[in-house]
Formats: C-alpha cells, structure tokens, sequence
C-alpha cells in the first residue's frame, strides 16, 4: 500500500531513496523486499552516492553482498536489451585497431601523475566485435592495482545473440557480463569477495572526468616531430643517428 502511495524511489531533501536509507541501517530484507518491487539500485543521492556506497560506509556486509547482486541483475538486463542497436552500428563503422594511452597531469599538484590512475587502452574492432585489453584492475590505498584484463564484446549473429566476456587472466576467470540476460544461473554467493574486497578498502569514493573539452592527440613519430620543427625553423637540416 505504501509503495503505490509513493513510489519506490523517491527522494527526501538529501535525495536518498528508501533503499538508501535501509541499506545504511543494515535491514537486508527491507533491501530485498524494495528491490523486488522495483528500486533502481544504481540510483544515486545529492551527493553522488548510491545504496551501494552507504552499506559500505556503515559496513553492513550482508546489504552490499545484496545490492551488488542485484545491480548486475539490473545493468545485465539493461545493456542486454542494447546489444542488436549496438550491433547494427558497430557494423558501420570500419574495422580499425590503436591504443590508448591516458594519465592525468597538472602544474599545481606534485606527483599527481604518479598517484592518479593511467593505462594504456588497446583497442581491436572487427565487424561487430571489440576487444578492449586493459592492465589497471583497481585502486588499493594511493596507489593502482594492475593486471591483465580483456573486455570481449561479441554482436548479435544469426548463430550467436551477442555477449560480453571479461577475462582476468592473473586470476584465470572469464566472466559474463550479460549471464543474468540469458537466464544463467547467478548466485549471491559470487559476490562475496567483491562486498569483501569493498568493505576492506572502504571503496566508497566515486570519480568522474568531464570529456566534454577532450582532444586526442596522435603522437608524432620523431621523423615526423623533427620534419615539422625543421619547417618552422625555416628549412634546417634532420639529425642523424641519435643526435
């Protein structure tokens, strides 16, 4: 009756929802019983922060081993249902492979580039497959935490309704992003080292970048380099050797 009065996630003046709020007090079956009417788990209050992030700031690990079981479920299902749109446009496009590189720098903040995160992206489309290979898996403390990751997106074919696989290959796991899409058998108790690796790095902070003034820029060749120097100097010689 109360969940018609109001509905299930609406806000106070903080923007928490209810299951915001159950989360942070530790009532599992509150948590469970809004997300089977309905709670959108990946909703987030004022300050950025979803139900996720409150049971980890008030370590309550049996509502963050529920809430990311039930995100996957909710995003798996979400992206399941974009995959043909996503095939059809990875279709026209042209096959293309590059990398990546990205790292933040600043003039104000000593060390900034050492402590922020950085990766080198490769990157390899085919039709309407891509493959994404990775080396930063996570941030323990101020430092990152690397690896080998691939992220493998295989397009909806006549043979194959399309997935995405993620593949760790220090840990010897691939995983399926879109498992709850085809009705695969998920249990909670998969999500038991994440809640716990959560719960032990207090992983609560969430970052974000604006890409709304981003410029990519190629790197140059030193041939290339010395060839656009040499025509603003006003025609002088190339170096040689390792000059």
């Amino acid at each position: 009756r109360a969940a018609s009065a109001h509905p299930i996630n609406a806000r106070d003046h903080r923007g928490h929802t209810p299951l915001h709020v159950a989360a942070f007090r530790g009532h599992v079956r509150c948590v469970r019983l809004l997300l089977e009417a309905g709670a959108d788990p990946t909703a987030r209050s004022r300050d950025r922060w979803t139900a996720i992030d409150e049971a980890v700031a008030a370590m309550q690990r049996e509502c963050v081993i529920e809430l990311i079981f039930q995100r996957a479920r909710h995003v798996g299902r979400r992206y399941r249902a974009r995959i043909p749109k996503l095939t059809e446009s990875l279709e026209r496009f042209p096959d293309v492979s590059f990398r990546l590189a990205w790292y933040f720098r600043s003039s104000y903040i000593p060390f900034v580039r050492s402590m922020a995160p950085n990766d080198v992206f490769t990157i390899t489309k085919r039709g309407s497959n891509v493959r994404l290979d990775m080396t930063l898996v996570g941030y323990s403390g101020m430092r990152p935490k690397r690896g080998r990751l691939s992220f493998l997106f295989q397009g909806t074919t006549s043979e194959t309704p399309g997935n995405l696989l993620v593949v760790d290959y220090q840990r010897g796991i691939v995983g399926d992003a879109f498992a709850f899409g085809r009705k695969v058998r998920v249990a909670r108790e998969d999500f038991e080292e994440d809640a716990d690796d959560m719960l032990e790095n207090g992983s609560i902070m969430r970052g974000g970048a604006s890409t709304a003034d981003m410029e990519l820029a190629p790197r140059l060749a030193r041939r290339s380099l010395w060839s656009g120097l040499r025509r603003f100097a006003g025609g002088a010689s190339q170096p040689s050797g390792d000059e």
